[in-house]
């Protein structure tokens, strides 16, 4: 069972069924399909016979086509299986803790200033993100406010940039 999961849950096995369902297509694309053995043997000679035996005059319907198609929903519901845990711990898991040059290298899309002590504005900080539902954890001697996300993203939200350390979030005292 082990090596059918992983046979399945193969990228390259994607890419591989994907090129021979587009081969198989532009077949289908290239031979009229349901016509009759006449019109195939009048058009294409000798190789009606092949054709009608490949079953590429009814290429859609045919057992090997739907076969192929069932193989790469397969290899696709095993990826995203397989792929699942940890994108799904991911994005509800508490993010690890981050140090200082971690923080100093994150991009900054806006910044907040608060002309409050710094308890009050720590809590405005923590307010705000929770009004947003992201779950918040401080630690560190500086109080340092990290977040682990929202129920819809595993990403550090933008907010956030007041996660460095509480006297860099706020510019008066």
């Amino acid at each position: 069972m082990k090596s059918f999961w992983k046979f399945f849950e193969s990228v390259k096995l994607a890419i591989v069924l994907f090129i021979l369902l587009t081969l198989a297509s532009v077949l289908g694309t290239l031979i009229p399909q349901g016509r009759s053995a006449a019109e195939y043997a009048a058009r294409y000679g000798s190789l009606s016979g092949l054709f009608v035996k490949l079953q590429l005059t009814g290429l859609y319907h045919s057992a090997w086509y739907l076969a192929l198609l069932f193989l790469i929903a397969l290899n696709t519901i095993v990826c995203t299986l397989a792929r699942l845990g940890p994108k799904w711990k991911r994005a509800f898991r508490a993010s690890p803790e981050v140090d200082d040059k971690s923080l100093q290298a994150m991009k900054i899309k806006g910044r907040a200033r608060f002309f409050s002590p710094l308890p009050d504005a720590a809590e405005r900080i923590k307010g705000d993100l929770a009004s947003r539902h992201y779950r918040m954890k401080t630690s560190g001697e500086g109080g340092r406010l990290g977040s682990a996300g929202s129920a819809g993203s595993g990403q550090m939200p933008s907010t956030s940039a007041c996660s460095s350390s509480w006297p860099a979030a706020s510019s008066a005292d």
